[in-house]
């Protein structure tokens, strides 16, 4: 839907030098029956020594761009202000997707001046529909990150839905000791090298409190040669490889050197169990020249232990899918596929590992201690651990007394969706920058402030962690 206004810029009202003029349309810019302004689109000329400014009127309000925000704009509506307030041409084209002057009718408000004989012209229409609305809420996991390389080798995401509702996640790596800036399509991990890798996940439904769900968003990362994680939201579950250790159990001591818990939490279990039952080189197929799945059947299969060789050379160009215990690959024609694995007749039983304080160490980093005793009988030889690192949020409500002056908060950790009003719920004049999180605003001396924001945690880094067993309780 393309809604047009179109004003030019004339001269009869200039005086000879610096002609100025401040012009509020009589015609709006119908959006009432839109849901979504897409766009702005601006034809204009603005030769030098000229300039173009913009606000906008809506149920007798003035507004401003800022960024893709819309600000109540609550000076007196002049030609000054204008100029020095209002939107340049580049900031109103680069508005995509606002929906809040959507629904309304849309009064331009432009100011311009020039110099001398420049005569600047301005056409303004809006790119406006009536969309079906996908809410999508985005949510990153703590960053994995290891002391060496490890080589990906598949995924797998899985999540739970109804109705529209779906999921899809991407992927940033770490790799040489430097994170990637941008998030990539999990598809792209298989045979990199990285030294770590955090989740984005996101989750889509088209109506939010109807038929549209989507929960238990996971993503399970398969990596060689030993260690496996469970990424779901907030939490990291990071896996140690399982290992029989031919000798009874009964204590285990693990160290973990991480970074600052600022808002994050980092906990161990171990898991003690009977002797696993090894396979080694089990034929497990023959290649056919093309792409070919083949499923494992062995219960409780332990896959970060998992080894593939084609004609007795390992490969670890494979993929792996936890949900049924397969693996994809292509070998040549007639080629030998063997495998190499542990597995056990029962599941883990993880005990939680009691923690001391963390450490400060010299280089910035934290360590700290977990242990714990295992009360089972002597038959328990396999054992591994569980770190997991969970990212808190949280919502917070306070209440401040306003001072008649400016006023300014500093808020913790990372902040989202900030309001300011008073206890009564009138509105109050405030401003959060994102950048440095602070809040600032001016009210009347005695009033209740009611200050309320989101707020989520760092994630907490594992730089590297070591464990020891042994056959006496510690």
């Amino acid at each position: 839907m393309l809604t047009n206004n179109t004003m030019r810029f004339g001269t009869d009202n200039f005086s000879p030098f610096l002609k100025e003029a401040l012009l509020i349309a009589n015609q709006p810019l119908d959006a009432s029956n839109c849901n979504v302004i897409e766009s702005f689109n601006v034809e204009y000329t603005m030769p030098a020594g000229s300039d173009i400014r913009f606000m906008f009127k809506a149920d007798n309000k003035i507004y401003k761009f800022s960024g893709q925000n819309l600000v109540e704009f609550s000076d007196e509506l002049n030609l000054e202000n204008v100029l020095d307030y209002g939107n340049t041409v580049a900031q109103i084209l680069a508005v995509s997707n606002n929906k809040a002057l959507a629904g309304k009718n849309i009064y331009p408000v432009i100011a311009l001046t020039a110099e001398n004989e420049a005569v600047p012209t301005v056409k303004l229409s809006i790119n406006a529909a009536q969309v079906e609305e996908v809410l999508e809420r985005v949510k990153e996991s703590a960053k994995i990150s290891f002391d060496s390389p490890i080589k990906l080798i598949g995924h797998d995401l899985t999540y739970v839905s109804e109705g529209n509702g779906s999921a899809f996640a991407k992927i940033k790596l770490k790799q040489d000791g430097v994170w990637a800036d941008d998030y990539i399509d999990l598809d792209k991990i298989y045979g990199k090298v990285v030294d770590g890798y955090r989740i984005e996940f996101h989750q889509l439904v088209t109506t939010i409190g109807g038929s549209d769900m989507v929960d238990d968003v996971a993503v399970f990362i398969t990596r060689t040669p030993d260690v496996d994680a469970k990424i779901i939201g907030d939490q990291a579950d990071l896996y140690s490889i399982v290992r029989n250790y031919r000798r009874p159990l009964k204590s285990c001591v693990l160290i973990v050197r991480h970074s600052e818990l600022d808002g994050g939490e980092i906990s161990a279990a171990v898991n003690f169990n009977r002797n696993a039952l090894a396979v080694s080189n089990l034929s497990i197929g023959i290649g056919t020249g093309a792409s070919q799945k083949i499923i494992l059947n062995q219960p409780h299969f332990f896959y970060n232990t998992l080894k593939i060789y084609i004609d007795g050379v390992r490969t670890t160009d494979f993929t792996f899918d936890t949900a049924d215990n397969s693996i994809t690959l292509t070998a040549p024609q007639g080629a030998a596929i063997s495998a190499t694995f542990d597995y056990k007749a029962e599941p883990e039983e993880w005990i939680e590992m009691t923690a001391d304080a963390p450490q400060p160490t010299r280089d910035g980093s934290y360590t700290t201690r977990f242990y714990c005793d295992n009360d089972a009988d002597e038959g328990d030889t396999v054992s591994n651990i569980r770190l997991t690192l969970k990212r808190n949020r949280g919502t917070t409500t306070k209440t401040y007394t306003a001072t008649g002056a400016q006023q300014i908060l500093e808020l913790p950790h990372n902040v989202t969706n900030v309001n300011c009003e008073t206890t009564e719920h009138a509105p109050v004049e405030y401003d959060y920058d994102d950048e440095t999180q602070t809040l600032t605003w001016t009210a009347e001396a005695g009033t209740k402030i009611e200050v309320s924001y989101e707020w989520y945690g760092n994630s907490p880094i594992i730089y590297g962690f070591a464990a020891s067993w042994a056959p006496e309780r510690g």
